[in-house]
């Protein structure tokens, strides 16, 4: 799982094949973004600036909450919903609130951000 640390959006994909996880990511990105309408070209932007891309540990506590909440709630989902698709694992997670972003929706606070880079 990649989660954003300003939105708490996240991208989730199958740890396997791990060498090729770098790539899979800014693609399940990407697919996420246009489900979420964000315009192609700044679906674009968004994977350039991403790019290169580094696996690491966290050092921010929020990040941390998050993921560990996140995994959580996708073992459940997985045991009550296992034919669901990871897009829809993604999207599901998108509209769950987080206290972390001040009771926001992590697509919501996603796509404000995003539209803010826009208009600059």
């Amino acid at each position: 799982m990649a989660i954003s640390e300003r939105s708490l959006l996240s991208v989730v994909v199958p740890g396997a094949p791990f060498n090729t996880l770098l790539s899979r990511v800014p693609q399940a990105l990407a697919e996420l973004l246009r489900n979420l309408s964000v315009p192609e070209r700044q679906v674009g932007r968004e994977l350039t600036a991403m790019s290169p891309m580094t696996v690491a540990a966290t050092s921010s506590r929020k990040v941390l909450g998050c993921l560990n909440q996140y995994a959580f709630e996708l073992e459940v989902d997985f045991q009550y919903n296992p034919h669901r698709t990871l897009l829809e694992r993604e999207l599901w997670l998108s509209e769950n609130i987080s206290s972390a972003i001040r009771y926001n929706h992590p697509r919501d606070l996603a796509l404000e951000l995003l539209a803010a880079k826009r208009s600059q």
